[in-house]
């Protein structure tokens, strides 16, 4: 599996609920800046999503107290649903 198909496949696995969102966020983050890129490449728009939605993963706590959480758990939702909507659509 190519880091991009990796990424796909977490997002369409949060959005069918066979992973939470606490997970979803750790391995996202950790497949988008730590697995090396392949000969794949990302389109730039998709791309710029995913790298998007990797550094609001980094900043997501479900504890509303954490001194690091930037997003909630609604603010993730939306981002990831956007997916769908927007560029998953015309793109994957």
């Amino acid at each position: 599996m190519t880091r991009y198909e990796e990424l796909i496949y977490l997002l369409e696995s949060f959005k069918s609920g066979y992973i939470g969102l606490e997970y979803f966020c750790s391995e996202f983050y950790r497949v988008y800046f730590d697995i090396k890129a392949d000969e794949k490449k990302i389109p730039h728009n998709i791309d710029k999503f995913m790298k998007e939605l990797a550094l609001m993963c980094i900043r997501y706590s479900d504890d509303e107290y954490s001194p690091n959480a930037y997003y909630s758990e609604k603010d993730m939702i939306t981002k990831i649903g956007c997916w769908g909507k927007t560029i998953g659509e015309k793109n994957a």
